[in-house]
C-alpha cells in the first residue's frame, strides 16, 4: 500500500499582513504549519479502526498446529498435493477450521511452454468451496513437485483487520468495512465487496491549507493466498 503522502505546497510569493510591534515585525502566518490533530476527511468513514500491529496477521498459526490439525497425507502423489493445498486454505483463512480435500482434476493446457501438468483442485473450509490451479512439474523420489496459486479464495474478518494492521502507519489511520467472520473471495486478486481505507493528506497554501480525504482499497487475496488491498477510486 501507498505510505502516508503529506505534501506542502507554499507559493513562491505569499501576501500576509504583517501587524508591527515595538518597532520588530512579526513572522508571516503559514496555513500550512502543524498539521491538526483531529481532522474531517473528505469521504465516507467505514465503521471499523484498525489498531496497528507489529506482527504478521495470523501470526499464531504455525505451520505445526497447521499439521496437527489435518488428516494424515495419503500416499498417492496428489494425494501430496491435496494435504499442502488443505495447509495453504488454513493459512489463508488465518484459522484453524474444518478443512476437507476435494478432487484434483487435469486441465486443458492455457499455458503452452510452461512445462508440467495443469490441473484444477478444490479444498472445503468451514463449507466453502476453495478453487486452486496446479502445475505437477515432476516427482524426486516419492515426493511430487508442483506450484500452486489460488483462483478463488476465503478469508476471516480477524485476518482482514490484522493484515490492515500489520502494515498501518502512524500517521495514515486505516479503517474498514464490518465483515462478516468468514467470507469467500470469488477471484483471487479482483476486488471483494468488503473495502478497507488510508486516510491521506497535503497541503496547498494556495488552496486554503491542508486537506484530508480517505481512500479506499478493496479486499482480496494475491497469488500467494495472503490478504490483498487491491486500490479502487476514491469514493
Amino acid at each position: 500500500m501507498a505510505s502516508t503522502m503529506r505534501r506542502t505546497v507554499v507559493p513562491l510569493f505569499v501576501g500576509v499582513a504583517v501587524t508591527l510591534s515595538g518597532g520588530g515585525c512579526a513572522e508571516p502566518a503559514t496555513v500550512c504549519g502543524k498539521e491538526p490533530a483531529s481532522p474531517r476527511a473528505e469521504g465516507e468513514q467505514l465503521p471499523v479502526k484498525i489498531s496497528p500491529r507489529q506482527q504478521p496477521p495470523a501470526a499464531d498459526l504455525t505451520g505445526t498446529r497447521i499439521e496437527a490439525a489435518l488428516a494424515p497425507k495419503g500416499p498417492g502423489l496428489l494425494d501430496q498435493v491435496e494435504h499442502q493445498l488443505m495447509s495453504a486454505t488454513v493459512r489463508m483463512a488465518g484459522a484453524l477450521g474444518d478443512v476437507r480435500a476435494g478432487e484434483c482434476e487435469a486441465v486443458p493446457e492455457t499455458e503452452p511452454g510452461v512445462g508440467g501438468s495443469p490441473y484444477r483442485c478444490t479444498v472445503t473450509y468451514e463449507g466453502i468451496k476453495v478453487v486452486w490451479k496446479v502445475r505437477l512439474t515432476g516427482t524426486d523420489g516419492s515426493l511430487t513437485r508442483f506450484r500452486y496459486e489460488p483462483v478463488t479464495g476465503v478469508l476471516t474478518a480477524r485476518k482482514v483487520y490484522e493484515a490492515a494492521g500489520f502494515q498501518l502507519e502512524k500517521e495514515s489511520p486505516w479503517r474498514c468495512d464490518k465483515m462478516p467472520a468468514l467470507f469467500r473471495v470469488e477471484e483471487a486478486g479482483k476486488p471483494a465487496r468488503y473495502r478497507c481505507q488510508q486516510r491521506f493528506s497535503e497541503c496547498d497554501s494556495n488552496k486554503g491549507g491542508w486537506r484530508f480525504w480517505w481512500e479506499y482499497s478493496s479486499v482480496s487475496v494475491d497469488e500467494n493466498g495472503n490478504v490483498a488491498f487491491v486500490a479502487s477510486k476514491q469514493r
